[in-house]
C-alpha cells in the first residue's frame, strides 16, 4: 500500500519512522517532510491547502491511506474532500475537527456531554471580556477561540496580564482565532496527556505522556510549542484512566455521533489531573508535538494497521502492544525561540547520536543543503531514548544531546523531573502533590472571597485534610507538621499559601449536595441587592437582562413543550448551596446623619467583591441564557427556570 504523510514536523517524522517498519506498505510519501523525513519517505512538492493537488496526486501514484498530521489541513476540511474523491484518510473531518479548531465548540459539547471541565464563559467583545476577567480575578485563562499556532492560551498570572491577552486576540493578534475570546477558570493540578485512536464508534485507548510546555527550566517562562515529554506520565494511573475514557473520551465519541459528525482518527487530550479527579483543559485532533515521538518509540506492532482500521471503521478488533521501558525525548531549539531567532545554522553529529543503542533523533525543523545539516525552525530535533525508568531513559537522551554539535541550539535540562520527583505513587493515598494542589486551590479562592473554598473543601479529601491541619495548626509550621502526617512523603515546609490561608477566619466543612440538572432554580439572594450590584458593576454594557421578571413559579407547563434546562452556572449562583448573602449587619442609624457603624445596608468591602464577583457571573449566564430562550421574533418565550 502507498501512503502519503501531510507534515514536516517532529511528528511527521515519528509517524513516518513506525508506519516505514510496516509490511504493508509499498511507498511513502511525505509532503513536505523534513531532512529526517527524507531518511525513511521519498519527499514531494505539494502543497496541503491545495486539496484539488492532493486528490490529483492521490490518484497519480494509487495512495491506499493519506495521514494528515497537523491541525490545519483538517479543519480546513482535507479529509472531506479525499473522502468526496473515495481516497482513504486517516483524520476527523471539518465538523469533527472543529474540537481544537473551535474551543467555544469543545466547551459547548462538554456541557451537553457533562464532561468535567473548567467552568467559562465566551466573548466576542472586548468591553465584556474585560470586566468579567477583572471580576473574576486571576489566575485566568484566556484562549483565543480559533487556531493560533500554539500562541493563543495565556494562562494570566495578573489581571494585567489578562487584559493585554484579550486586547491581543481583539486587535487582531491572531486574526480570524481571535475574533471571539474563550475565558476560563484556571484549574490547579498535574497536566497530563492522553491518547485514543476511533473509528466513530469504538474507541481505543493508546498511551499516555507528559510534556513540558515552558521553556524554562522547572516549568517556566513563556509557553512553546512543547520542549520535551515523556510517556507513560505516572501520574495517569489505571484508574484515572478508567476515568478518563469512561468520563471524558467515550461521552466526546458519543456525542459527536449524534451531533452527525462522527470522529475518525487520533483523540489527544489534554489534562489536568485535580483533586477532583480528570478534567478536559483542551482537546486535540492529531497527535502532539512532543508526545507522537515518545509514543512511537514505545509502540509495538503495524502503526499503519492500526490507522487503516481507524479510517476504515473497523477498530473493533484491534490491539495495541506498547513497550514496558519509558521513552523521552528532549527538544532541541534555536536559541531565542520562542521568540525570534536565527535559521541557517549547521548542526553536527547527529548520526553518532542516532547510533546510540536506545536513541532515534527526530528532526523537526532541519533541511539539507549542500551536504549539510541545517536548522530551519524554531523546535529542530527531538532526542529520544528508551530505557527501563524515567531516570534511565533521561540519561540516554542527554548523554545523545551533548553528542551533538550546535552551538546555536539549547535544550531544558529537567525532561521527566516530575516523575522523578516522584517519591510516592498516586494511587488512593493522599499525595503531597495533591496536597499542595489543593492549597493552591484555596488560597486562590480565598483571594477571590468567593463561596468556593466551602465547595472545594467539601468535595475533595484533599482539600479536606488541608483545613483539617490548619484548624489544629498554631501556626505555618505547625500546619507542616500536620499535613506531614497525612502523606507519605516529607513536607519540609509548608508552601507560602498556606500563611495566608491560615488565617481565614471561616472555613466550613459542611457537606455539599449536588443541585444536578435542575428543571427550576431558586434565587437565594434578595433579588433588589442583586440587582444593585449587577446596576453598578455593569452599567456600561448593554445587557438584554431584567432581574424584575424572575420569579419562583414554575414554567414549561404549557402544551406538551419541556422546561427550558438551567445553566450550569445558574443553577451554581443561584442553588440553594451557594448563599450569596451580602453579610448586613443589622444596627441603629444616626438620627442626625444616617450613619452608623455596622448599620444596615452597609457590607464589609471583602464580602461585596465575593457577592460583586458571584454576580457579575450571574449577569453574563443570566444573558446567556436569555438569548437560548429568545423566539423567532427575538421575544423573550418566557420559559426562564
Amino acid at each position: 500500500m502507498n501512503v502519503l504523510l501531510i507534515g514536516s514536523g517532529g511528528r511527521e517524522h515519528a509517524l513516518a519512522w513506525a508506519l516505514a517498519k510496516s509490511h504493508e506498505l509499498g511507498t511513502l510519501y511525505a509532503a513536505p517532510g523534513n531532512a529526517g523525513i527524507a531518511e525513511v519517505a521519498t519527499l514531494v512538492e505539494l502543497d496541503a491547502a491545495d486539496h484539488e493537488a492532493v486528490v490529483a496526486f492521490c490518484r497519480e501514484k494509487r495512495i491506499g491511506l493519506v495521514v494528515v498530521g497537523p491541525e490545519a489541513p483538517l479543519v480546513a476540511g482535507l479529509v472531506d474532500d479525499l473522502d468526496a474523491a473515495h481516497i482513504p484518510a486517516f483524520g476527523p473531518t471539518r465538523e469533527a475537527a472543529r474540537l481544537e479548531g473551535s474551543k467555544r465548540f469543545t466547551k459547548e459539547l462538554c456541557d451537553r456531554a457533562s464532561i468535567p471541565t473548567a467552568r467559562y464563559r465566551v466573548f466576542d467583545k472586548a468591553d465584556p471580556a474585560r470586566l468579567y476577567a477583572r471580576v473574576m480575578g486571576a489566575p485566568i485563562v484566556v484562549k483565543a477561540d480559533g487556531l493560533a499556532a500554539g500562541k493563543g492560551v495565556v494562562v494570566a498570572a495578573t489581571v494585567d496580564e489578562a487584559i493585554a491577552a484579550i486586547d491581543a486576540c481583539f486587535e487582531g493578534e491572531f486574526g480570524e482565532a481571535g475574533a471571539e475570546v474563550v475565558i476560563e477558570q484556571c484549574l490547579v493540578g498535574e497536566e497530563a496527556s492522553f491518547f485514543a485512536l476511533t473509528d466513530g464508534t469504538t474507541v481505543v485507548p493508546l498511551a499516555t505522556a507528559q510534556d513540558h510546555k515552558r521553556v524554562g527550566e522547572g516549568d517556566t517562562g513563556p509557553n512553546t510549542g512543547g520542549m520535551g515529554a515523556y510517556s507513560p506520565a505516572t501520574v495517569m494511573t489505571p484508574k484515572l484512566i478508567a476515568r478518563t475514557m469512561a468520563e471524558i473520551v467515550e461521552p466526546t465519541v458519543r456525542t459527536l455521533a449524534e451531533m452527525g459528525c462522527p470522529y475518525k482518527g487520533v483523540l489527544y487530550a489534554g489534562l489536568m489531573i485535580t483533586a477532583e479527579g480528570p478534567k478536559l483543559i483542551e482537546y486535540n485532533v492529531r497527535f502532539g508535538d512532543p508526545e507522537c515521538q515518545v509514543l512511537m518509540m514505545r509502540l509495538n506492532g503495524d502503526l499503519l494497521g492500526l490507522l487503516k482500521a481507524a479510517a476504515a471503521g473497523r477498530l473493533g478488533s484491534a490491539k495495541v502492544d506498547w513497550t514496558d521501558d519509558v521513552a523521552l525525548t528532549v527538544v532541541m531549539a534555536a536559541k531565542g525561540y520562542p521568540g525570534a531567532y536565527e535559521k541557517g545554522t549547521e548542526i553536527r553529529n547527529v548520526e553518532a547520536a542516532s547510533a546510540m543503542p536506545g536513541v532515534e533523533v527526530f528532526h523537526a525543523g532541519t533541511k539539507r543543503e549542500d551536504g549539510k545539516l541545517l536548522a530551519n525552525g524554531g523546535r529542530v530535533l527531538n532526542v529520544t531514548a528508551l530505557g527501563p525508568t524515567v531516570a534511565d531513559a533521561q540519561a540516554r537522551a542527554y548523554e545523545a544531546v551533548d553528542a551533538i554539535e550546535w552551538l546555536e541550539g539549547f535544550c531544558r535540562r529537567d525532561i521527566g523531573w516530575r516523575a522523578m520527583s516522584d517519591d510516592t505513587e498516586v494511587e488512593e493515598t493522599i499525595s503531597a502533590a495533591a496536597i499542595e494542589a489543593a492549597i493552591a486551590e484555596m488560597a486562590a479562592a480565598s483571594a477571590a472571597q468567593t463561596p468556593e473554598p466551602a465547595r472545594i473543601a467539601a468535595s475533595a479529601p484533599a482539600m479536606s485534610a488541608v483545613v483539617a491541619a490548619l484548624a489544629g495548626a498554631g501556626d505555618q509550621a505547625d500546619a507542616a507538621e500536620e499535613l506531614d502526617e497525612i502523606v507519605d512523603t516529607d513536607i519540609d515546609e509548608a508552601p507560602a499559601e498556606l500563611a495566608e490561608v491560615a488565617t481565614e477566619p471561616e472555613i466550613e466543612l459542611e457537606p455539599i449536595e449536588d443541585a444536578g440538572a435542575a428543571e427550576e432554580v431558586e434565587l437565594v439572594a434578595d433579588p433588589d441587592v442583586l440587582g444593585g450590584a449587577l446596576e453598578d458593576a455593569l452599567s456600561d454594557i448593554d445587557f438584554d437582562l431584567d432581574l424584575d421578571d424572575m420569579d419562583d413559579e414554575e414554567s414549561g407547563d404549557e402544551g406538551d413543550e419541556e422546561p427550558v434546562a438551567a445553566d450550569p452556572v445558574l443553577e451554581d449562583i443561584f442553588a440553594n448551596e451557594m448563599d450569596l448573602d451580602l453579610g448586613l449587619d443589622d444596627g441603629e442609624a444616626d438620627a442626625d446623619t444616617g450613619d452608623s457603624e455596622g448599620a444596615a445596608g452597609e457590607a464589609d468591602e471583602d464580602t461585596l467583591e465575593g457577592t460583586l464577583q458571584s454576580a457579575v457571573e450571574a449577569a453574563f449566564a443570566l444573558d446567556d441564557f436569555a438569548d437560548e430562550t429568545e423566539d423567532d421574533d427575538g421575544e423573550a418565550d418566557g420559559k426562564k427556570d
